[in-house]
């Protein structure tokens, strides 16, 4: 899936995503792959215990609920997630 937007949900003022959006490479059977969409994967970036200042931070993917007993998170392209939390 490519172009999945990163969201940052406790987004603070100053806070700045220089990642803003990844590829994510999903492993399952056909069936379950072919009905998700790029919309219903959400990218985050964890923000508890985020350093100030600017750095990376692997994202966390939430794929749509009921799916994780058949679908794999493989790849997330870039890995890492580039931020400005001053």
């Amino acid at each position: 899936f490519f172009g999945v937007p990163v969201r940052w949900p406790d987004l603070g003022s100053g806070d700045r995503l220089l990642t803003r959006k990844v590829d994510v490479e999903v492993y399952g059977p056909l069936s379950q792959v072919g009905q998700l969409t790029t919309s219903e994967i959400r990218v985050e970036v964890p923000t508890k215990g985020l350093p100030h200042g600017q750095g990376t931070v692997a994202p966390a993917v939430l794929l749509p609920e009921g799916t994780g007993a058949f679908l794999k998170v493989v790849r997330i392209t870039p890995p890492a997630i580039q931020y400005r939390h001053p």
